[in-house]
């Protein structure tokens, strides 16, 4: 997550909504506010609705969902009446998520990509930074002590918690394959990728399917090397995300 994202994590909803609202005023959807930390969830609504989907009937997966509304990629959508999973490890977020959208599934757990099924969460001052990866929360500390006073990370606790293999949770709780996976998951988004049967995804006959997940330093040919053969292709990207949309004609 880069420093403007974290900037907009630390901004309060209120100041936000007020900000979009003024924004809506040269948007194409009139009056819509919008969550994502860069313009994620514009992107995908844009790419919904020009393809004539109604936002009411979207399923999706939102990995490391984190806060129920703000940075959120689904959050949006959830209001427009769609509805769908979301996998949460942290207790105190997954409770929010559960209060804030009682409509969506919660799955308080990680995500499994190889044999372990726990590890421990490295929690952060500002949730949307917790991560499995010590590394990562000890660089996200450091790096922040050039932020502002209020944004300063520190790493509050360390907690074990279950892992469950994407592939098994959606089987479980989702009778219709979802058009939209969201993985922000702080350093495991990749391995979690490569991890998920993509045939557990919308064909896209019905509406489009997309994959949302943030960046970290593997090359667009790589990613195509795991998206390309199911037929996704990179449909928009923002400094901290890539959205990626099959094309069922190229499935191979």
């Amino acid at each position: 997550m880069g420093l403007v994202a974290a900037w907009r994590a630390a901004v309060p909803m209120a100041v936000r909504d007020r900000i979009a609202h003024a924004r809506s005023r040269v948007s194409p959807f009139a009056g819509t506010t919008y969550y994502s930390g860069e313009g994620e969830d514009a992107l995908i609504l844009g790419w919904f609705r020009y393809s004539g989907v109604d936002p009411a009937k979207i399923r999706y997966v939102d990995i490391g969902a984190a806060h129920p509304v703000r940075m959120s990629n689904t959050y949006i959508l959830y209001r427009l009446g769609a509805r769908g999973l979301l996998v949460e490890p942290d207790p105190t977020q997954a409770r929010a998520l559960r209060r804030a959208r009682p409509n969506d599934i919660v799955v308080e757990a990680g995500i499994a990509f190889d044999e372990r099924r726990s590890a421990r969460l490295y929690r952060l001052t500002s949730g949307v930074f917790n991560t499995f990866s010590r590394e990562k929360a000890e660089r996200v500390v450091a790096d922040s002590q050039n932020w502002l006073p209020h944004m300063r990370q520190s790493i509050v606790d360390v907690t074990e918690v279950p892992l469950i293999p994407v592939n098994d949770i959606i089987r479980q709780h989702l009778a219709d394959p979802p058009n939209l996976v969201s993985i922000d998951t702080e350093g495991t988004e990749f391995a979690i990728l490569e991890s998920l049967d993509l045939g557990l995804l919308s064909s896209g006959d019905d509406a489009p399917c997309m994959i949302c997940f943030e960046r970290g330093h593997e090359d667009y040919a790589r990613l195509c090397q795991v998206l390309g053969p199911a037929g996704f292709e990179m449909a928009s990207r923002t400094p901290s995300n890539w959205i990626f949309m099959r094309n069922k004609e190229k499935i191979r």
